[in-house]
């Protein structure tokens, strides 16, 4: 009877531990997507900072021109 206990115990522990990784994973996906969305944003937000970089700059030369005529 001890060793069925041994194995059943080793069992259990086994599949508490697959469970855990698991659960890992699962942290690790989230945590994957959550990167991926925030990269998207930041890509959006630099993009948006060159347009309107390039319109200020664009804004700036006329004045410029406007200033020395």
């Amino acid at each position: 009877a001890t060793a069925a206990q041994e194995i059943s115990a080793s069992v259990q522990h086994a599949n508490a531990s697959v469970a855990e990784v698991t659960g890992s994973v699962g942290d690790v996906s989230a945590a994957a997507e959550e990167t991926g969305r925030s990269a998207s944003e930041m890509l959006a937000a630099a993009q948006q900072l060159e347009e309107n970089a390039a319109c200020l700059s664009s804004l700036v030369e006329d004045f410029t021109k406007d200033m020395t005529a």
